[in-house]
């Protein structure tokens, strides 16, 4: 069986014309939410539709960007860290987006909840307390095939390759 891994970009086009969208919902709010407040933003680590919609915002480090699939295939704790590199070195805040289906830590903590969804959002809101504000966005579902509304898979949700469903601004 001959199979290809596509890139980013690639998956991202295969399911514009599969739902037949121009950008996806989670990818307009944050170019809104980045609009309103006036700033420059740092795209570099951001994936290509992000990219291209923030394209006419001023570069700079108002607001780092971190949505780039790739990053979620790091270590959990590397991730982790990078962010608060970033947080670092930012104006205004980050936003950073994670796709739960690659990640993976290299040590497992038994104090988390059973349940995806909790355990995601109690290590991360322990992980991101560096932040001055944390703002959740997240889209994590403990049984996404169980839990299917209708004939389709939520935008977002665990395996599907359009958005990050782990999302956060870490403002200063």
């Amino acid at each position: 069986m001959n199979t290809k891994v596509l890139s980013d970009s690639e998956w991202y086009k295969l399911q514009q014309l599969y739902h037949d969208f121009d950008a996806i919902t989670p990818d307009i709010k944050i170019y809104r939410d980045i609009l309103v407040r006036k700033t420059t933003v740092d795209v570099t680590r951001s994936h290509d539709s992000l990219k291209n919609l923030l394209n006419n915002v001023p570069k700079g480090k108002g607001i780092i960007v971190i949505s780039n699939i790739e990053i979620s295939k790091q270590p959990l704790e590397r991730i982790v860290s990078y962010v608060k590199s970033c947080y670092t070195n930012c104006e205004v805040g980050v936003y950073v987006a994670l796709l739960s289906y690659y990640i993976t830590p290299t040590v497992v903590d038994p104090t988390l909840p059973k349940d995806y969804s909790h355990a995601c959002y109690q290590y991360f809101n322990t992980a991101f307390n560096f932040a001055k504000t944390i703002e959740n966005l997240s889209d994590v579902t403990d049984y996404p095939i169980n839990n299917s509304m209708g004939n389709y898979l939520e935008e977002g949700s665990n395996f599907l390759f359009v958005h990050p469903n782990i999302r956060y601004w870490l403002w200063k």
